[in-house]
Parts: C-alpha cells; sequence; structure tokens
C-alpha cells in the first residue's frame, strides 16, 4: 500500500509539476564562513567595555546574531579551546551578554505592553455603553475614537517616537498632529478608522 501511495504521489509531482525533482542536500559551504564571522563578533564584543555592551547588541545586525543559541555555544567551544585567561574573558562577555539579552527582552515586553494598553483604550472608546461594537460606527463613538487616538497622537505614545509630557494643547498639539499627518502606522490607523467605521 505504501508502494502504491508513493507512486501516486510521484505521478501527481510528475503530473502538476514536470520538472520537480527530488531536492538534494548539499553541506554549506558557508559554514566556515559562519564561524569566522562569530569568531570576529566574539573578538570584537570581549574588547567593548560592559557598559558599552547594550549599545552594541542593540543594533539590529548584532542583536541577530548574538541572539541564536549557536552563538553561545560557539562561546563555549571557543572556552573549552583557549587557555585560562582568554576562558575567563570569554565566560565574562557570554554572562554580560545574557544580562544584556536579557534587558532587551525586559524592554521589548514593556513596549508591547505599553502599546496594548494604548490600542485598548482606543479601542474601548469605540465601543457603546453596553459594551458592543456597531458597525458601522455611530458618529458619537467615532468622534470618542478619534479622539482617544488624537490623545495618544498628543503625549506621542501613537506616534512611535516615545513619550513625551502628557496632555499639550494648542501650538504644541497642532504640531505633533501636523507632523502625525506626514505618514506613519498610526496616520494610516487614523485614516482607514473613517472609511472601516463610517
Amino acid at each position: 500500500m505504501r508502494a502504491v501511495l508513493l507512486a501516486c504521489a510521484g505521478v501527481a509531482c510528475a503530473f502538476v509539476a514536470p520538472a520537480w525533482r527530488a531536492p538534494v542536500l548539499r553541506p554549506s559551504l558557508s559554514v566556515a564562513s559562519s564561524v569566522e564571522e562569530m569568531d570576529a563578533l566574539i573578538d570584537e564584543l570581549a574588547e567593548v567595555e560592559p557598559f558599552d555592551l547594550p549599545a552594541k547588541v542593540r543594533q539590529e545586525t548584532v542583536l541577530r546574531r548574538v541572539g541564536r543559541p549557536q552563538f553561545f555555544l560557539r562561546i563555549a567551544e571557543r572556552c573549552d579551546a583557549e587557555g585560562e585567561a582568554a576562558r575567563d574573558r570569554l565566560a565574562a562577555l557570554a554572562g554580560n551578554l545574557q544580562a544584556t539579552l536579557s534587558a532587551v527582552v525586559e524592554v521589548a515586553e514593556q513596549k508591547m505592553d505599553d502599546a496594548s494598553d494604548v490600542l485598548q483604550e482606543i479601542v474601548v472608546a469605540a465601543a457603546e455603553a453596553d459594551g458592543e461594537f456597531l458597525v458601522p460606527l455611530s458618529a458619537e463613538r467615532f468622534a470618542a475614537l478619534q479622539a482617544a487616538a488624537w490623545r495618544r497622537v498628543d503625549d506621542r505614545s501613537l506616534s512611535g517616537r516615545g513619550g513625551g509630557a502628557a496632555g499639550g494643547g494648542g501650538a504644541a498639539a497642532a504640531a505633533s498632529r501636523g507632523a502625525f499627518l506626514g505618514g506613519g502606522a498610526a496616520a494610516v490607523f487614523l485614516g482607514g478608522l473613517s472609511s472601516a467605521f463610517l
């Protein structure tokens, strides 16, 4: 039965895609260069002062490489092959990197929590008194939704530019809204409100 299914699968593949061939597994030619790149980054990071390490690790290209288990495995391999002084230096680097990555993850989680709170506040403004959402939104609910979104734009928690002083009316609010209308995800969000809910 298995042979019949395999034969049927082969015929189906040949029928659907006559140029299909079984994948050939080839050893990666970039393994050596990958190890060399990791070693170069390990050496570079080992020379960085511990207080400068977070800024270096937050760089996107560095963070992608340092955040992989293979990077720490390579540090362990080098610790096994090195002398005691180099081993201590690499062990300190691994500890500092672990602490730095934990801090980066904590900050990212906090930003996600803050963004969730912002979104919840804006969406709640669109709900009716009984908690239901009527689509299309009533004019009153749409106005409340816009007001909640603009409040968050004015305090810069929706513009992606970091926190600012809450409130802020007048010229500061107008400037904030003017910069906000120039583009970005928040502008798309507010622009889409009128087409989606009215």
